[in-house]
């Protein structure tokens, strides 16, 4: 599918915190990853309906968009909502604070969904100096003496080699990035050697880091007048700490109408533990091992029973009119909502960090803060694979921002280089 997950994911546009931002430029230790730095990105990107402001940009390829405001008076009982429980209200989720009561921001344009396609690839096609290869399935990348030089594919079951003039970029996420490289040799030395995999280049970060936010859902009977369910259209959320004591907020929750009542999705947004990718065999076509390693230490295992026991008084308090009644958990007793949480708790599929960005010395990381591979010269990869920390909320934002500064840094190093570049 063209565009990717943007094309099936829930198009909230969320940018994370300028916190999240501090820790990705120390890690890496280049101030171009500084909020500072990447806010001026984010807003050359976008076209948002706040208008144009030190947080927003209005002339961007991605749309972005405010449904609250076709609900104004929901609006208004979620800013009472949030006073009575003692949380802020937020107006501008992606300005420089997030935390309390807010509204998402989505990803839109005349109500249909907006993607990297229709943002930016459709308008491209049409260029001379780019070719787009349906029904092709990529298998390895070729290297000469650690410099990447090929890309050996499959096309509607015909084997074809893609040589690179200057460099190969690779875009495949979170989970097949990692084994794209692995599979082409670079990787665990004792994995690949294990595999019989030629080694070009030992590096164990390759597949480590696997990073997800986690969630439980919460589901309430309600019979709710059409109005009331269309109002829930709006993305109501709450971004709220388990403790007045934590540095920063460490849950997130959104609501949704149903059927028959609402429905809560609790995001714990600090999950300690790391996952990892590796290679069942050498079969390109086999999908990777995933292991999502959802462990939980006992602070985030309470830190989700409150924020259970939270989302519930924001329900009953939003919910006035009618009767509720929990659905899931329905458990009074804490013993038994940590069972639950430790049973039901699930994976967002926000995949982060698998090619994680850092410093080459420093031994887990795989790219650069150019998105170069250490060590292979003509590779880079972007994508959420090299996000090094996790961000508090959703992916997208964050991807369509790496992409904005990698294709910076790509025609930057090319006008540098000129043509000394240029694989032989």
């Amino acid at each position: 599918m063209l565009g990717g997950s943007s094309g099936a994911n829930y198009s909230a546009y969320q940018r994370g915190r300028p916190e999240d931002w501090q820790l990705w430029s120390e890690k890496v230790q280049d101030d171009s990853f500084s909020y500072a730095s990447v806010l001026e990105i984010f807003k050359m990107a976008e076209t948002n309906s706040k208008g144009e402001s030190k947080y927003h940009g209005v002339s961007g390829p991605v749309s972005v968009v405010d449904t609250c405001q076709q609900y104004p008076s929901f609006v208004e009982r979620w800013k009472f909502v949030s006073v009575q429980l003692g949380l802020p209200f937020t107006e501008d989720v992606n300005g420089h604070l997030r935390e309390g009561f807010e509204f998402e921001q989505s990803t839109l344009k005349d109500g249909r969904r907006v993607t990297t396609h229709n943002a930016y690839l459709l308008e491209a096609m049409s260029r001379r100096n780019l070719t787009v290869l349906c029904h092709t399935f990529v298998l390895r990348i070729l290297m000469h003496h650690r410099q990447a030089a090929a890309v050996e594919a499959v096309r509607s079951g015909i084997p074809v080699l893609i040589k690179a003039r200057r460099e190969i970029i690779v875009s495949a996420g979170a989970l097949r990035s990692p084994q794209l490289l692995m599979l082409s040799g670079i990787g665990d030395e004792a994995q690949l050697q294990h595999l019989e995999i030629p080694r070009v280049l030992h590096c164990p970060a390759v597949g480590r880091n696997l990073m997800d936010n986690v969630w439980v859902n919460m589901d309430f009977a309600i019979d709710l007048t059409s109005q009331q369910k269309e109002e829930f259209r709006s993305r109501p959320a709450v971004m709220f700490r388990s403790s007045p004591s934590l540095p920063a907020p460490d849950l997130f929750c959104t609501f949704y109408a149903t059927g028959t009542g609402l429905f809560a999705k609790l995001f714990l947004l600090s999950h300690h533990c790391r996952g990892s990718i590796s290679l069942h065999n050498k079969d390109p076509l086999e999908p990777p091992v995933i292991r999502m390693n959802l462990k939980f230490s006992e602070q985030e295992l309470k830190s989700f029973l409150l924020g259970i026991k939270f989302v519930r008084k924001v329900v009953t308090a939003t919910v006035t009119e009618q009767m509720v009644s929990e659905v899931t958990p329905a458990l009074e007793n804490d013993v038994e909502l940590l069972e639950w949480i430790r049973n039901t708790c699930q994976s967002v599929s926000h995949y982060a960090g698998t090619c994680a960005m850092g410093l080459s010395s420093a031994g887990n990381s795989v790219v650069d803060s150019h998105f170069s591979v250490h060590g292979i010269s003509g590779l880079r990869v972007v994508d959420a694979s090299v996000i090094p920390v996790m961000i508090h909320g959703g992916t997208f934002a964050t991807v369509l921002m790496l992409g904005e500064k990698a294709a910076a840094c790509i025609a930057a190093d090319a006008l540098q280089y000129g043509s000394s570049h240029l694989i032989k």
